[in-house]
């Protein structure tokens, strides 16, 4: 489930049966900081909630915005205070090479992981999935033929995907 709290009723519904029924199980779930909220929190955790895994994505506002995050810093920032203050793990999972990146915009995303206080990090490199928006950009734009889907058939061996809309190469990226 990318994103266990996106339906808050059901959640509650979720959490409110493990409480009722007296099931002691500990787990995690993966979701966003804008899906939570103060009275959410205690209820996941008296459920067993053990930890939560955010995708931050970038400590930088014009990526965040770029990638279509209804979040700001600040929020993404209380929420994880918040979930540590429940006495909840947290892993923040981040995301390098996204488009418009820039130097700047990598520190802005290091400095941001490294202040705040996570339990665990995950970074990866930005990929262009098919059928987002971004990999159509990245069609239109370059007029590259479909690397998915020669992937999928093997017409030829793929060469690494490119990144989009950034001056970095992907093993600059992979070296940050």
């Amino acid at each position: 489930d990318q994103s266990f709290t996106i339906d808050r009723n059901r959640t509650l519904q979720i959490c409110g049966e493990i409480i009722r029924r007296h099931i002691k199980i500990v787990w995690t779930i993966r979701t966003r900081t804008d899906l939570i909220d103060r009275e959410l929190l205690p209820i996941m955790k008296e459920a067993g909630l053990y930890r939560i895994m955010y995708g931050v994505e970038s400590g930088d506002q014009r990526i965040l915005d770029r990638l279509g995050k209804r979040e700001n810093n600040a929020h993404i920032s209380d929420i994880i205070q918040l979930t540590k203050k429940n006495r909840i793990k947290v892993l923040g999972f981040f995301m390098l090479g996204c488009p418009g990146e820039t130097k700047e915009t990598l520190e802005r995303t290091k400095s941001f992981a490294i202040a705040m206080p996570f339990d665990d990090i995950q970074v990866t490199r930005f990929t262009l999935f098919p059928g987002t928006a971004f990999y159509k950009e990245y069609l239109q734009e370059t007029g590259e033929d479909d690397y998915w889907q020669r992937y999928v058939l093997m017409k030829t061996a793929p060469h690494r995907l490119a990144l989009y809309d950034t001056k970095f190469q992907a093993d600059e990226i992979d070296a940050e």
